[in-house]
């Protein structure tokens, strides 16, 4: 009989509790109410990292898409060189000197990077994240 009991506490318990936790959370958020119009939070800014080795394709395609975005914070785009001489970083340059004047969007450019390993993107990707 006390284990009939048991179970039966234990199931009351197990449908009552998350009922009594959403109550909870909704009541939680409501304190957090906004006046139209105004944010509660400041968008914080990202950096972007992109290792770039010899020819890349889409390489204007794919800084675009970053640095373009509906995004209300500052957006910083990092990009790794390894070779001081790549073909890209013409493109790279120009692209700098257009977001030079936004002050949400920064581009910065990293250049002759030595090799940390076997694998060129990744090293310059180690090297744009200490950036």
């Amino acid at each position: 009989m006390i284990v009939a009991y048991t179970v039966s506490f234990l199931y009351i318990l197990g449908q009552l509790l998350p009922t009594a936790l959403l109550f909870r959370f909704l009541k939680a958020g409501s304190d957090f109410e906004r006046q139209e119009g105004e944010s509660p939070l400041r968008p914080e800014g990202i950096s972007a990292l992109m290792p770039v080795k010899g020819p890349e394709p889409h390489l204007r395609e794919n800084i675009r898409a970053i640095l373009e975005q509906d995004y209300d914070g500052a957006i910083e785009l990092v990009l790794a060189f390894q070779d001081a001489n790549d073909p890209e970083l013409t493109l790279a340059e120009e692209i700098a000197t257009r977001y030079a004047e936004d002050p949400s969007r920064q581009v910065k450019i990293l250049r002759g990077l030595p090799s940390l390993g076997l694998n060129f993107k990744n090293s310059n990707l180690a090297h744009a994240a200490r950036a």
